[in-house]
């Protein structure tokens, strides 16, 4: 008996039976992306989606969004936010039908850059 599910492949050569296991999800952010800055107070979308080889495409309560700061944001592939003053590591938990569970991770800062004075004294 010889199995892949495309990526990895599995054989046996007994009599016996086997099983393959099964996959977990994967979580991926779409927006926003890298690093962003923004006002305390301003609606922010979150968008994400998940994938399963199994169950295919993750949706509403499959898709969890939270903040390190604020705790839950909301189900689904996209949610409407406003986030508190402050650095946030936002994630987005993908679980599939066996319980198995994905996180994809970004970091948003709310609140406006600020620069210290500099001072040069010649001596």
């Amino acid at each position: 008996m010889l199995a892949t599910d495309g990526v990895n492949t599995s054989s046996d050569e007994s009599n016996a039976a086997f099983t393959i296991g099964r996959k977990g999800p994967r979580a991926f952010i779409l927006a926003p992306t890298g690093e962003v800055r923004f006002m305390p107070g301003t609606p922010l979308w979150l968008q994400g989606h998940g994938y399963d080889l199994e169950d295919g495409t993750l949706a509403g309560a499959a898709l969890r969004w939270r903040s390190d700061r604020d705790g839950d944001l909301g189900a689904g592939g996209q949610v409407l936010v406003t986030l508190s003053l402050g650095r946030h590591v936002i994630a987005l938990t993908a679980t599939d039908t066996d319980g198995n569970v994905a996180t994809a991770n970004i970091t948003l800062f709310a609140g406006a850059k600020s620069y210290l004075p500099l001072s040069l004294c010649a001596r």
